[in-house]
């Protein structure tokens, strides 16, 4: 059962995605090719228990990282 915070990265994750391709399509030049075949496999992704798996990843991840920043202030 996912956690709030799963859920959380589940819909901010793919949200961010999108400004980031937007703005690598826009500023960088990036081929939108490649950015279409990124975005429909991170779709496909979306709802299965890899795409759970690994907004859980990113969830131990970001968690471990502020875990580890906030242990350099105390």
């Amino acid at each position: 059962m996912p956690t709030d915070l799963t859920q959380a990265v589940s819909i901010g994750v793919p949200f961010l995605l999108v400004l980031l391709i937007a703005y690598l399509v826009k500023h960088r030049k990036v081929k939108i090719i490649g950015v279409l075949i990124g975005f429909t496999l991170g779709v496909a992704l979306a709802g299965t228990p890899i795409g759970t798996t690994i907004a859980g990843a990113i969830v131990q991840l970001i968690v471990s990282a502020i875990n580890g920043i906030a242990g350099l202030f105390t």
